[in-house]
This record gives C-alpha cells, sequence and structure tokens, in this order.
C-alpha cells in the first residue's frame, strides 16, 4: 500500500466515525432542537467531513456537506430556533451524507435519489433566511444563485483596478475614524480544492472582523460548462477590499 493509499484509508476510517456520530447526533438534536451545544458537535463533524472530502476528490460529498454545513453554522451563530420543517430536512440530510459516501466509495456513477431535491431544500432555506424570511418559490433558488456571477464578476469591458478602484472610493466615503482601509488579494492554486482550501469560507470568517467588505474574483479563465471540473480551481485571484476596525496583525 502506497502512502496516499494509507492516508485515504485513514480518511475513509475517520468518515465513517463522524458520520456514523453524525446520525447518532442528528436524532438526539431532534428530540431536544435547543441544545446548541450538539448544534456546534455537528457542526464540527460536518466541516471537518468537507474538508477531508475535498482533499481526496470526493466533490459529490464536498459539496452537499459545504451547503449544510452553512445551514448548521446559520442556527448556531443566531441561536435561532429551529422550524421543524427544517429540523426534519436536517435528518434527511445526514441520510443523504450516509449515502453519498458509499457512492464515493464504490465510484459509483449515480448519487442518492434524495440528493438534488435535499440540497436544493438546503440552498433554498439559507437564501430565505438571508432575505430575511421571504419566501423564496421552489425551484428558483438554484438558479437565482447561479445568476450572481454576471452580478460581481469583472466584465471583459471593466478592468480590474477600474472596479476595485471604485470599491475603495465606496468605502473611503463611509470610513470614520478609527476604521482601517484593507486589501486582500488571495491567488490560488488550480488544485487548491483537493487540498481543501475554501476561499469562500475565508471571506466569510474575514467579515466577522469588517464593517464592510467587497469581494472580486477574476473569471477571465472560466471556461464552458463543458470543460467544467468540479475539483479543478480555475478563478486565479480574488480581490477583497476590507472595512475594519481591527489592526493589520489582528
Amino acid at each position: 500500500m502506497t502512502k496516499q493509499e494509507q492516508v485515504k484509508a485513514i480518511f475513509i476510517e475517520e468518515a465513517g466515525e463522524i458520520i456514523e456520530k453524525l446520525d447518532v447526533d442528528i436524532i438526539r438534536f431532534e428530540e431536544n432542537s435547543t441544545d446548541f451545544d450538539l448544534l456546534n458537535e455537528i457542526f464540527r463533524g460536518v466541516h471537518t467531513l468537507k474538508g477531508n472530502a475535498n482533499a481526496f476528490g470526493f466533490t459529490r460529498l464536498g459539496e452537499f456537506v459545504h451547503h449544510f454545513e452553512d445551514v448548521l453554522d446559520y442556527y448556531r451563530n443566531t441561536k435561532e430556533t429551529v422550524e421543524p420543517q427544517y429540523l426534519s430536512l436536517m435528518v434527511d440530510s445526514v441520510e443523504v451524507i450516509k449515502d453519498v459516501m458509499t457512492c464515493e466509495l464504490d465510484a459509483l456513477p449515480y448519487l442518492p435519489e434524495d440528493y438534488e431535491s435535499c440540497l436544493e431544500h438546503i440552498i433554498e432555506l439559507l437564501a430565505l433566511k438571508k432575505d430575511g424570511g421571504v419566501a423564496i418559490p421552489h425551484g428558483e433558488a438554484v438558479s437565482a444563485i447561479m445568476d450572481l456571477a454576471s452580478e460581481f464578476a469583472i466584465s471583459d469591458e471593466e478592468g480590474e483596478e477600474d472596479v476595485v478602484t471604485a470599491a475603495i472610493a465606496r468605502m473611503q466615503e463611509v470610513r470614520t475614524e478609527g476604521l482601517s482601509l484593507f486589501r486582500i488579494e488571495m491567488l490560488l492554486d488550480t488544485d487548491c480544492y483537493k487540498r481543501g482550501f475554501d476561499h469562500l469560507l475565508f471571506i466569510k470568517l474575514l467579515a466577522q472582523k469588517a464593517k464592510s467588505i467587497e469581494s472580486f474574483f477574476e473569471l477571465q479563465g472560466v471556461g464552458t460548462l463543458g470543460e467544467f471540473e468540479t475539483d479543478v480551481n480555475v478563478i486565479k485571484k480574488v480581490t477583497v477590499i476590507a472595512l475594519s476596525d481591527e489592526t493589520s496583525s489582528e
């Protein structure tokens, strides 16, 4: 057995233990949905599973748990009561995770029957919460998220520096005493997903330290849908402009 195979075997064993614990914890949480310490435990398991799944190319599992992690993160941060229908969705999501793991291990070309519908409901839930409770008709949330690229990408007609400079100018207008303005550039490798790096999570964590934040994705290298590979990153650079009362070292 090669070193890579040994590491993968360790991951499979750990993933099995995580999923087994998730199966127990989610039922306990269903019985006591105010136990946010338990919700934090579930979140940590899902977060670990996501990073490991992406590192070993189990992208279908990684994609699903990525969105499920966002749902868990929302409720654990807001301490909002989980509505009964969304509690059922969480239980169903753990079932899908178990089934997807089986598909990944057996290298099956298909996904569990409930994968797409469960993922769509998760995305709808996230959109609903972020929109402050405005209901989104079933089936529209996914297409709405897909269209964000046209809103936030830097177009061919615009230079990168033009849009970044405009963002800096907007930040300067609202900047008050005690606030610092930061420009952060992330240069991304093509294999960053395989190594478990999530630049969106980085921006999300950074936003918690910022009073205002804008991000700009360089999408010139993005090809057609037919060329798309889930485990290959084609976004070479992300520029973030952040206004914060934190110091540079912090």
